[in-house]
């Protein structure tokens, strides 16, 4: 055999070997990602000033146009800003009427979190009449779970694990909390509220897939949970997955509103500890 033929089948060997290692390859499963770090400030703690915008990689948003967004000095809660954010007929971000911004990973599974904000409904916010078309001030949602695959391409949705609904009863704005994963959503405490004044939410939240989940809130240092024995803990799961939730604060509401409306956003905390997020 010369050393040529020898070359040329020792080189369609080695090109035949690799093509035969790249398909099994391709045919293997592939390994997961690994799951991302947890944020530092879930054991430091976080406050939010709003004294410019919140950036990525902490924070992301939603929103029809970077106008429905914007950092105003009145009114304020408290130092130097607060966010406002609007949403008009029509506007649509993430398939949905809304205007919010998100903090990601907030919410891992397996621990107890605090957090606290403020918001206005302004003096001059359009209510509707129609009960039905649900509007949310504030809300807890799940995300992908990396270590399993998902994405946001075939991530299925869910309703949020705890939100801050508002509305209209009687003639009156009120908020209510709403708690649970879908087909075990409550709403419970439902209470009137003030327009043209900050509201003070405060939530201890325990994180799990499993009976042991819990939400305790209060608003404005009184309880907004109902008190059952020593505490105001109402508990079941809240987690769809495993992986970390977020807190979206802003204006989501339904399909269908008319008017064009703004909510006032200031002093987003979140902590370890109830020390770590009142002021």
């Amino acid at each position: 055999m010369s050393a040529r033929l020898l070359t040329i089948l020792l080189l369609f060997g080695a090109v035949a070997a690799a093509a035969i290692l790249f398909l099994r390859r391709d045919r293997a499963p592939s390994a997961p990602p690994p799951p991302l770090p947890l944020p530092s400030f879930l054991d430091a703690g976080l406050v939010e000033h709003f004294d410019a915008m919140p950036r990525a990689p902490l924070w992301g948003g939603e929103a029809a146009d970077i106008s429905r967004l914007q950092i105003v000095s009145d009114p304020v809660r408290l130092g130097p800003g607060a966010i406002r954010f609007t949403v008009q007929p029509g506007d649509i971000a993430a398939k949905r009427n809304r205007a919010e911004i998100k903090l990601f990973d907030c919410g891992p599974v397996g621990r107890e979190m605090w957090y606290a904000w403020s918001f206005l409904v302004p003096a001059d916010y359009a209510d509707t009449p129609d009960h039905t078309l649900f509007q949310i001030m504030g809300q807890f949602h799940d995300m992908p779970d990396r270590a399993r695959g998902e994405t946001w391409e075939n991530f299925p949705a869910h309703p949020p694990m705890v939100a801050v609904c508002y509305g209209v009863r009687d003639g009156r704005p009120c908020i209510a909390l709403q708690y649970g994963l879908e087909g075990a959503v409550r709403q419970m405490s439902l209470t009137p509220i003030g327009k043209g004044r900050w509201i003070d939410l405060l939530f201890r939240i325990h994180w799990s897939r499993g009976p042991d989940g819990y939400v305790e809130a209060w608003r404005d240092g009184r309880p907004f949970t109902p008190l059952s024995g020593t505490d105001g803990r109402v508990f079941g799961p809240n987690m769809y997955n495993d992986a970390p939730a977020m807190l979206k604060i802003g204006l989501y509401r339904e399909a269908g509103f008319t008017t064009t409306n703004s909510v006032y956003f200031d002093e987003v905390r979140v902590g370890p500890t109830r020390e770590a997020v009142e002021r």
